[in-house]
Parts: C-alpha cells; sequence; structure tokens
C-alpha cells in the first residue's frame, strides 16, 4: 500500500528550534511530537534565500544549474511533483510563497495548485530581480532594442498572460477576500498592459524605466504615469527607507508592501482536502509566517501574537529559547495550526499511513545572530543556512547517515514513499548515507547572470565552513570557520596556513561538484586565491 505525504516548508525555519528537543516541547510542541515520532537530523541549505533555493527542492538541482534560478525550474528536466504524479500520486500545492511566482515552472507536476499570491508582488519581482538588469544593459549599448523587447516578450507579456487569466480559474485558490480584491484588479491592469505592449512596446520599455518595480502594478495598462505619482513614489520611498532602516537595527515590527496568507487561512482547506482525498496523495505545503514575522499588514495576526507573548517570555527566561520574540510568537501559531492536521490525520485513520517531511527553505538572520545584517550574497553563515530535517511516518533514519541539503530532503521525501529518483535528480537521500559536504551557491541579489557577475559559494561539512566568491575566472577564499570549536563562527582561519589541508580538501570538493560552472567561467583547477 502506497503511503500518503507531506512536504513541509516552514520559510525560514532554523535547525535550533529543534536540536533541543526538550525545549522544543514547550515552544513548538507539534513538531516536537512529529520528530519523536520519526527522525530529526541538521540540515544545510543550498542557498540563503527562498528565490535561490526553491530549484534544489523542486527539481533536486543546484541553483545555479540550468542557466539558474530566474526562470524557478521551467528549464530544468524534472519536477519531482510530476515524478510522483507519474508513480500514481495526486500531487497537491498549498502555498503563501510570492516567490514561487506564476511563470516559473513551479506548477509543474500538480493536479492542483492552491497558492495565495500577490500578484503585485510577484509583477514587482520579475521587474526588480531580473528585467532591471536586462534595461540596464540596453542602456549602456550592451544588447540591442530589439534584444531587449525581445526579452520583454518571452518574460513580461508570458506573465501578463498569466496573471489576466488567473482570476478565471478559481478552483483551488486559497485566497482572502482582500488578496482577492488585489488581485482581480491587478488581472484587469494587466490584461490592459498586454495590449498596450502590443501596440507600442517602446512606451512600456521607458515606463518600465521610469516607474520603480514595486509600484509598476498601480499604472497597467496606461502610457504614463498619471496624476498622484509622486504622491505614490514619496510614499513607497518613505516605506522602504524605514523598512531598511528597522531591519538593520533588529526592530521587531516593519510594514512589508504584500499582503500575506496565514497558515491559519490554508490549514482548513488542507484538513477538508484530506478528509475527502481517498489517495495516494502528496501535499507541498509551504507557509510564509516566520519569513514574515515582523510585518504589521495583519493587524489580527499581530494581536494573537500578543496574546502567547507572555508565554514566549516565561520560556525565554527559563532558558528554552534565546531566539527573539517576533520569531518566536510567528512559530509558535504555526505550530498550534500543525495541532489541527495531526488531528484530522489521527481522525481518518491516516496519520501511520503520511509521511511527513518538515524543513526550512533556509535560515533566518534575524531570529539571532553575532554579526550585523550583511549583503544577502555573504549570509550563508550557520544562522542562514543551518535547517532542519524532521521526518516521520517511515521509521527512523540512521544517526550515522551523511550531510543532508535541501536537494536531500526531497530525496530523502521521494524515498520514504519508496518512488525511486529520476536520473537528473541529484539529491542523495539520507537513508542512501547523504553527503559528505554541501555547497550553497547564488549570484547574490538581483539576476543570476552565470556569465558576468560574481558567484558565491560556501562549502560545509561536519566540522568545516568555507565561503569563496568566483569574479571572472578566479576563486576567491572570503573566510573559512570551524563549525566544532567555533559553533558562531566569528573565527576566520581562511589565512591560517595550518589550515592549507583543510582548505585544499574543501576546494577539491567544490571543484568536483561545481566543475561545470567552474569550467564555463574558465577557472584553471589550479586552485583559488586567498583574499
Amino acid at each position: 500500500m502506497q503511503k500518503n505525504g507531506i512536504f513541509l516548508v516552514i520559510d525560514g525555519l532554523r535547525y535550533d528550534v529543534i536540536s533541543d528537543l526538550a525545549a522544543a516541547r514547550s515552544v513548538v510542541p507539534n513538531l516536537a511530537i512529529l520528530a519523536q515520532r520519526g527522525s530529526v537530523k541538521p540540515a544545510v541549505a543550498n542557498a540563503q534565500a527562498t528565490q535561490f533555493v526553491l530549484p534544489s527542492l523542486f527539481s533536486l538541482t543546484y541553483p545555479l544549474d540550468y542557466g539558474g534560478y530566474n526562470n524557478g525550474i521551467r528549464n530544468r528536466p524534472r519536477s519531482y511533483a510530476e515524478h510522483l504524479q507519474d508513480h500514481g500520486y495526486s500531487t497537491q500545492m498549498m502555498a503563501s510563497c510570492n516567490v514561487l511566482g506564476i511563470t516559473h515552472g513551479y506548477d509543474r507536476g500538480f493536479d492542483g495548485m492552491h497558492t495565495a499570491i500577490d500578484t503585485r508582488v510577484v509583477l514587482a519581482h520579475l521587474i526588480g530581480r531580473n528585467l532591471q538588469y536586462d534595461l540596464a544593459k540596453w542602456q549602456q549599448d550592451k544588447i540591442s532594442e530589439e534584444e531587449m523587447l525581445a526579452v520583454l516578450n518571452t518574460e513580461f507579456a508570458s506573465l501578463l498572460e498569466k496573471v489576466a487569466g488567473i482570476v478565471d480559474s478559481r478552483k483551488g485558490v486559497i485566497w482572502p477576500k482582500k488578496l482577492r480584491q488585489i488581485n482581480e484588479r491587478v488581472a484587469r491592469g494587466c490584461r490592459d498592459e498586454l495590449l498596450l505592449f502590443r501596440k507600442a512596446p517602446q512606451v512600456v520599455l521607458e515606463k518600465m524605466i521610469a516607474i520603480p518595480p514595486v509600484l509598476y502594478w498601480r499604472y497597467l495598462g496606461k502610457e504614463k504615469p498619471t496624476s498622484g505619482y509622486w504622491f505614490w513614489r514619496i510614499l513607497e520611498a518613505a516605506r522602504w527607507r524605514s523598512e531598511r532602516f528597522f531591519a538593520n537595527y533588529n526592530f521587531p515590527l516593519i510594514f512589508l508592501a504584500q499582503f500575506e496568507t496565514k497558515t491559519n487561512e490554508i490549514i482548513g482547506p488542507l484538513c477538508r482536502f484530506i478528509a475527502e482525498e481517498k489517495g495516494p496523495w502528496s501535499i507541498h505545503l509551504h507557509l510564509m509566517d516566520l519569513h514574515d514575522c515582523r510585518s504589521l499588514s495583519r493587524p489580527s495576526h499581530i494581536l494573537r501574537r500578543l496574546a502567547i507573548w507572555p508565554k514566549w517570555l516565561r520560556l525565554r527566561l527559563q532558558g528554552k529559547t534565546k531566539r527573539r520574540a517576533s520569531y518566536d510568537t510567528a512559530l509558535m501559531l504555526v505550530d498550534r495550526e500543525l495541532e489541527k492536521l495531526v488531528t484530522v490525520l489521527q481522525n481518518e485513520n491516516a496519520l501511520e499511513n503520511t509521511v511527513i517531511l518538515v524543513t526550512g527553505d533556509h535560515g533566518n538572520f534575524y531570529a539571532g545572530s553575532p554579526r550585523t545584517r550583511g549583503n544577502v550574497a555573504l549570509r550563508t553563515h550557520t544562522e542562514d543556512l543551518d535547517i532542519p530535517l524532521i521526518l516521520s511516518g517511515c521509521g527512523k533514519m540512521s544517526k550515522n547517515a551523511g550531510m543532508m541539503d535541501s536537494m536531500g530532503m526531497t530525496a530523502t521525501y521521494l524515498d520514504a514513499l519508496n518512488v525511486p529518483p529520476h536520473e537528473s535528480f541529484k539529491g542523495v537521500s539520507a537513508f542512501k548515507g547523504g553527503r559528505d559536504a554541501v555547497v550553497s551557491e547564488s549570484a547574490g541579489s538581483g539576476n543570476a547572470d552565470l556569465t558576468q557577475r560574481d558567484l558565491y559559494f560556501t562549502v560545509t561539512t561536519e566540522q568545516y565552513r568555507m565561503m569563496f566568491v568566483l569574479k571572472g575566472p578566479n576563486l576567491e577564499i572570503l573566510s573559512l570557520y570551524d563549525r566544532l570549536s567555533d559553533p558562531k563562527e566569528l573565527d576566520d582561519l581562511s589565512d591560517a596556513a595550518i589550515q592549507q589541508p583543510v582548505v585544499n580538501q574543501l576546494v577539491e570538493f567544490l571543484e568536483r561538484e561545481r566543475n561545470e560552472i567552474l569550467a564555463m567561467r574558465g577557472y584553471s583547477f589550479s586552485g583559488p586565491t586567498i583574499d
């Protein structure tokens, strides 16, 4: 009999949440129950941000494979959901993650897409993270106007078409009333913008240069900004600067330019699906409450967290947690909702026949760090990368299993469901021994141009973590830490000559694991320079 499965990604879930099970039973009792029923193991994310790491979770390939993560898994050989479909599973996605996008291919292989996304943010992400990079090249005469318009036709127009039609099919879409109103307005604007692009593409080109990405949705279908433009621009500039200021000083609450769908709005439909579906089924569940733990956009949610703040304070004074209140109270509310999920599984006599894997896509700097907040490309320390693998419903994992990464999470999930891997999958299951080391990688914020931009790699073993940057063909060492003697990663050992054997070992692993990208950049494979 095939088991059912739930692949739960709690965005920003750190390993230290569950590393001490005794403490976890007080803070997150339902996650602790799942860990006690099965196994919990430390893991290292293949990247430090959601956009970077999602391809590894969905396609079991590295973030920078197949041209990078700009287009999600659109160009990757296989989605794990497609693979499950071919093995007889009903596949569902329930998510509140805007980074999943609409044209990034993450819907591949899912029979039902229940995604509560703010299409304003999806539009801003495409323009700000991808298209502005190409627009800058056009302005610098590095590409022609014809080439630029071809990019817009491929990426921008296709997104407009998808958003314009997103409200036409309401089946399986989890949208709170306010989010529906937002997305219906944006959908109407996208229809008008698509007509404008077909009629006067140069107008759209100039407008995209003039209008900040986060405000673009307000002027869809209009040839130029209308009255009130400077009001919105000044307001957004003030919001953005205040967000940056408060974020840098770890202020507990900030304003985010998005609507957030919370876990309690997703769990209900999820429980109804479980009660009605016969199986075998697999559900991919991605929750953003923890990632957005500092947001002020949902006042009712803030009030619910304030109600449990006294409990958090008591746990903090008892030494059960060292993390910040904004992070933990958001996590504690998510954990309460998970109790409803476990209850419906028990009521349907499905708990013993359901594999549940819980992990984070990456860590969370804000929850606690000994460092100041730096450039995202350099955020690959323990608080950024170290995540848990919690697995329930399939027996115990070996304590001697090797290291786990994001690709290995999905490989373990498939293994627990007795589904053999696809030939394109690079993940190594915990039941197959894991890895000797983990590579985490990105091109930093913005466009993942593999040929032109600096590329950042971090290699992690059980004892060491080393950070590199690839500038042109040259690989430079940025830092090296001993994770056992220096768990907070404060003492950089990269200049210590005594560490040369360690350096050589980690460089050799990177060269072997990421040889295609290194070779593409003209790397000589004769060792890095130390900087």
